[in-house]
């Protein structure tokens, strides 16, 4: 490896981009969303990582572009939309065949 990418993304844990990003573990209570988000379908496991991310930029607006949290929020939002819209044609998939053996 590059003696300059191993400098800058070398073994350290605090500041590992790949298995400890910084911008994931920010959070006050110190769990990081993945902990979390491998339960969930991936819909909501990318809402859960988004909104972890909205928090963490709105408590760091000095470092961060202000509107940072609200894209956040609204990549949230998208995928929320998309895990309803899922298990509503789940639904309606279900409801449809319970139909057809009815008949």
């Amino acid at each position: 490896m590059n003696k300059g990418l191993a400098k800058r993304f070398g073994p350290s844990k605090q500041h590992d981009v790949i298995q400890n990003p910084s911008w994931y573990t920010r959070h006050p209570s110190g769990v990081e969303p993945l902990s979390i988000a491998v339960w969930e379908s991936f819909c909501l496991g990318n809402c859960l990582k988004y909104i972890f991310r909205a928090s963490a930029a709105l408590r760091e607006t000095d470092k961060k572009d202000a509107s940072q949290d609200i894209i956040d929020l609204l990549k949230a939002r998208r995928y929320l939309d998309e895990e309803i819209s899922h298990r509503r044609s789940l639904k309606e998939r279900d409801q449809q065949e319970e139909g057809d053996v009815d008949a």
